[in-house]
């Protein structure tokens, strides 16, 4: 059974293309534009893993990442950003996060940080 990856994101363009390398990779995917609708579909669906981008429209990734965890602990989390400087590494340890990723047009940290925790948790 191919494992469901939940990608929130508030850039639809973004999203598409996540979602089309994580579909070529073998993965299921649920797709999210805000921190709200993320917290219901995970719920709801219980996704392998959170794909979780830090700047979303109604909160941030930080606040998501901490009530994916409250939710269910075994959620696995990754937290990536679009800045240039890259995560606040000790927010995101702090809020749960399993990892973290600094995201381009250039998907392959991203996708390199998904086989790690795969790896990690089989």
């Amino acid at each position: 059974m191919a494992k469901k990856i939940l990608i929130v994101d508030d850039e639809n363009e973004m999203v598409k293309l996540i979602e089309l390398n994580l579909i070529d990779k073998g993965f299921d995917t649920i797709t999210a534009f805000s921190g709200e609708e993320a917290i219901e579909k995970a719920a709801l669906a219980k996704p392998d893993l959170v794909l979780l981008d830090v700047v979303l429209q109604d909160m941030d990734g930080f606040s998501v990442c901490a009530k994916l965890k409250k939710a269910n602990p075994q959620t696995k989390v990754l937290i990536y950003t679009g800045k240039p400087d890259g995560v606040n590494v000790p927010k995101a340890r702090q809020a749960g996060a399993d990892d973290f990723a600094v995201k381009t047009a250039d998907l392959s940290h991203v996708m390199k940080s998904i086989e790690n925790i795969f790896e990690n948790n089989s």
